[in-house]
């Protein structure tokens, strides 16, 4: 007998080798890739809203759902989320950020109604599936997916169906969000940096450097959704001081909407959807009516504020900071507020989930008990 102490097979460590086991895995990511691309491109010839990225998102979650995984490139999400970041930042002047801090009574009220209208959503879930008071309020809350999810688990409820929850949430919002805007008006009048040139190669690349600085040092500064914000915060500052003009190179905007695209249809995993229909199915009603609800409390923003509809709409959608924003873009919409109010209603939700619940719980047990 070998009493030798038995090697441990190869793991894939971050700058490692890929262990035997894992060696299609590279050829999963380029084919994942290049479906990613192909949907994009079949969706921007058949003219739909925000193309590259819906067009991706839809692709790999079918693939998902007909039981082949999609293997998204590692931090592909990370690398969207900080290139949308800077090409944000870019288009903040301080005309902008002046005209944005009147709104601040807007998102205050408008974070309070998205707030009001996802409890409302837990209330109905309860009432349609049965879900525990606390995972039905996880599931609907405002929030990142793996924060609730989290949470969930600590509080010792059910976080895979959180999960799902909020896949489809953010899958439904994002899809209808753009078809929507579209029939607003798909162009809502503002105007692109494009314009005035994209940022030459040497300032890019060293741009996206300092993004990924930016986003590392927004992380223990407890910066909400760090990809995003951080870069645009250097962004802003980089347009504030004169230091960069000019906006995104288009192919570079294309390759972030395909990151994005695809890093969100991988989250529909068949096995989970399989294992909880009720809640994906309940998941998928209780999603299109929050764009219901959202779709009303737009109309009273906007006719609150002036913002246009569309702006408003996308400023109170409960969906991802990230692709409301890149929606607001490639839209021509004002993507400062649409930032703003997503901000607001991040930082708020974030300081008073627990609050919120305490309030909820007490809520559900005197309808229980009605």
């Amino acid at each position: 007998m070998d009493d030798r102490p038995q090697r441990e097979p190869l793991q894939a460590g971050r700058f490692g080798r890929l262990a035997p086991r894992d060696r299609w895995a590279p050829v999963r990511i380029v084919a994942t890739l290049a479906l990613g691309f192909a949907a994009g491109w079949a969706a921007s010839r058949v003219g739909l809203p925000l193309a590259w990225m819906l067009g991706p998102m839809l692709a790999t979650a079918a693939c998902a759902m007909l039981g082949w995984a999609p293997t998204p490139a590692p931090r592909s999400r990370e690398f969207g989320q900080a290139v949308i970041g800077l090409a944000i930042g870019l288009r903040f002047t301080p005309v902008i950020l002046a005209s944005t801090a009147t709104l601040l009574p807007a998102m205050a009220v408008a974070t309070l109604g998205v707030i009001l209208i996802t409890t409302a959503a837990a209330l109905a879930v309860r009432a349609m599936i049965g879900l525990d008071r606390q995972t039905a309020f996880f599931a609907t809350a405002a929030a990142g997916m793996a924060e609730m999810a989290m949470l969930a688990r600590d509080r010792g409820a059910d976080s895979e169906a959180v999960a799902v929850f909020h896949a489809i949430r953010v899958g439904t919002i994002v899809t209808v969000a753009p078809l929507a805007v579209y029939a607003f008006g798909s162009d809502g009048g503002i105007p692109d940096l494009g314009q005035t040139g994209v940022v030459p190669p040497l300032p890019l690349a060293l741009m996206l450097a300092g993004a990924v600085a930016a986003a590392l040092l927004a992380r223990p500064a407890r910066i909400p959704n760090p990809w995003l914000f951080g870069p645009a915060i250097l962004g802003l500052a980089l347009a504030a001081s004169g230091l960069v003009a000019g906006s995104m190179p288009p192919l570079l905007l294309i390759v972030a909407q395909v990151a994005l695209g695809v890093a969100l249809g991988a989250r529909f995993q068949r096995s989970l959807m399989m294992r909880l229909p009720k809640v994906a199915a309940c998941a998928f009603a209780v999603s299109l009516g929050l764009v219901a609800a959202a779709a009303g409390l737009a109309y009273g923003l906007s006719a609150a504020t002036g913002l246009s509809y569309g702006t408003s709409f996308l400023a109170v959608a409960p969906a991802g900071v990230t692709e409301m924003v890149l929606t607001a873009k490639v839209m021509h919409l004002d993507t400062a507020s649409v930032t703003a109010f997503h901000v607001m209603r991040i930082a708020a939700i974030t300081a008073t989930t627990l609050l919120t619940l305490r309030v909820y719980e007490r809520l559900a047990g005197w309808l229980d008990a009605a």
